[in-house]
């Protein structure tokens, strides 16, 4: 059986630069490309290094776990030791879920495991739709990865409400937006943001129609409609349409919280997010 160390040393490169990429995308870490370059050299170094020794399995072991301790530690400055531990952590997880994806590709285009098992290549299909294969298969795991540490970011922002709109009663799913610091002008209150779509359930398209055009009735629902400015984080001028609205129930582990001292915005598009919630709170009006 021959062994291709070019294989060898393309496949280790990859495949560290890869896991590297996935540890400092989900955990938003500062590294530049030659921290990654360093730290994926340095494994395959010791990669092809290692099997030419003559130590046993129980010895590479330890010695494999100071690898990739080393590898994660040329990644990024840590400002935390816990920072650089849950790194470590993540790394090995990625490695799991790496060697087991490729080994899943290889098998099922034909790889003989005994021979995959010493490092060998038996496979038809080219090394660079393997690559490829296993380049989609680390961005669909970043993607996912980002995913669930979103929503555990923003899960405890996250707060159930009911508004009160004449004699309708609305419940929303809220998130706290640090951002939301929009005021009325004329009253001085904060503004909280519902999405339109969300009103479409609730609201005729008539009833509707005279809140996006602002042309309010004596007898109609919504109350105090007007538009007022805000600037973007981009620096743009934009308007948004306001109503008044009865009362605001926040629901807390401690009990509710209640409030009229608000005003309501109308964003056009949906809130998206790991999470789904249809309204924005604003700080201020806790």
């Amino acid at each position: 059986m021959e062994i291709y160390i070019e294989y060898v040393i393309i496949d280790n490169l990859v495949i560290n630069s890869l896991i590297l990429i996935l540890v400092k995308n989900t955990l938003k870490l500062k590294s530049s490309w030659w921290r990654i370059a360093l730290g994926a050299v340095l494994g395959t170094v010791v990669a092809c290094v290692l099997p030419l020794l003559n130590i046993s399995q129980l010895l590479q072991f330890p010695i494999k776990i100071a690898l990739g301790l080393v590898m994660v530690l040329c990644l990024a400055k840590y400002v935390r030791f816990k920072t650089y531990i849950f790194s470590f952590l993540l790394f090995i997880a990625y490695t799991i879920i790496m060697a087991g994806g490729v080994l899943a590709i290889l098998m099922l285009f034909g790889t003989d495991i005994d021979m995959l098992a010493s490092g060998g290549y038996d496979i038809a299909l080219p090394y660079g739709i393997i690559l490829l294969i296993v380049s989609l298969y680390a961005y669909i795991i970043t993607l996912i990865a980002r995913f669930l540490s979103r929503k555990r970011d923003i899960n405890p922002f996250i707060k159930k409400i009911k508004l009160y709109i004449g004699k309708k009663e609305i419940d929303f799913t809220a998130f706290i937006d640090s951002g939301n610091s929009l005021k009325d002008k004329k009253t001085g209150l904060p503004v909280i943001v519902v999405s339109l779509s969300s009103l479409e359930k609730f609201f005729s398209k008539e009833e509707l129609e005279e809140l996006i055009l602002q042309r309010e009735k004596s007898k109609g629902v919504f109350k105090g409609v007007r538009s007022i400015s805000f600037g973007t984080v981009a620096g743009e001028c934009k308007k948004m349409i306001i109503f008044e609205a009865d009362k605001l129930v926040i629901f807390n582990e401690s009990g509710e919280y209640i409030t009229n001292s608000f005003m309501v915005g109308v964003a056009f598009k949906k809130f998206k997010d790991a999470i789904h919630y249809d309204m924005l709170l604003n700080p201020a009006i806790l």
